[in-house]
């Protein structure tokens, strides 16, 4: 066995067991959480899944009111279907989600699914939730080039905040203020639209919490000087 990296994990090690159980041009059906198609530490096993061998199908799926399995009831799921062989260089995966129902499950079952080439996923095999073929060509488009912090062919930068949570910055949510936010529910992928806008007070902790000393510390520009750097606030 090989150490993928990140927590320590059992699902991590049947990934690694899947490519020795299965024999040549041989196909193998597994049910694993959606962790393993964007976490860091399952690279290697998505490298193999979709360079080293012809991934067939992957169906997401989320377990709402444990109507798929007996577990976790909010678990994202992932079902595939691959064959032990390398692809073909004009192979696209068919990936498909995300069912909430039974019905809705019918439903994408029997859909064909959206096809993926190479150029669609991410820099480490994390595989995209897409719904239609036309955002999965636009996403492939958006990734070509520079890494979207270093903007379009570099003439600007930018960075990812999670900040303002109604979980872990719930204090800041006590009432209702004259500050809008657009929320995550705010975005459809590609489409944002604003339906899930919220107000909040715009208090000294409010600003305090946005207008960080070091905005962008973790980020792949941290290491870069800061040079006329401005701080965008998703407020209005």
């Amino acid at each position: 066995m090989v150490w993928m990296g990140g927590d320590p994990d059992l699902y991590k090690y049947f990934c690694q067991r899947y490519r020795m159980l299965v024999r040549e041009r041989g196909f193998a059906g597994v049910v694993l959480p959606r962790t393993a198609f964007v976490a860091k530490g399952s690279k290697e096993f998505r490298k193999w899944l979709y360079q080293g061998s012809t991934t067939r199908r992957v169906d997401f799926l989320l377990n709402r009111g444990r109507w798929a399995f007996d577990t976790h009831p909010q678990y994202s799921i992932a079902l595939v279907v691959a064959q032990r062989g390398l692809p073909a260089t004009d192979h696209l995966v068919s990936v498909a989600g995300t069912a909430e129902s039974k019905r809705m499950w019918a439903e994408q079952a029997a859909s064909p699914g959206v096809g993926l080439a190479p150029s669609t996923f991410g820099p480490e095999w994390e595989t995209p939730l897409v719904r239609s073929q036309a955002e999965a060509d636009l996403l492939a488009r958006v990734r070509t080039g520079s890494l979207f912090p270093r903007g379009a062919d570099g003439h600007w930068s930018c960075f990812p905040v999670r900040e303002l949570d109604e979980t872990n910055d719930k204090k800041l949510w006590a009432r209702d203020g004259d500050a809008r936010l657009w929320k995550g529910e705010s975005f459809g992928q590609y489409d944002p639209h604003g339906y899930g806008e919220r107000s909040l007070p715009p208090t000294d902790a409010l600003w305090a919490k946005v207008r960080k000393p070091r905005p962008g510390s973790g980020s792949l520009l941290a290491p870069e000087p800061a040079r006329g750097r401005t701080q965008a606030v998703g407020l209005g």
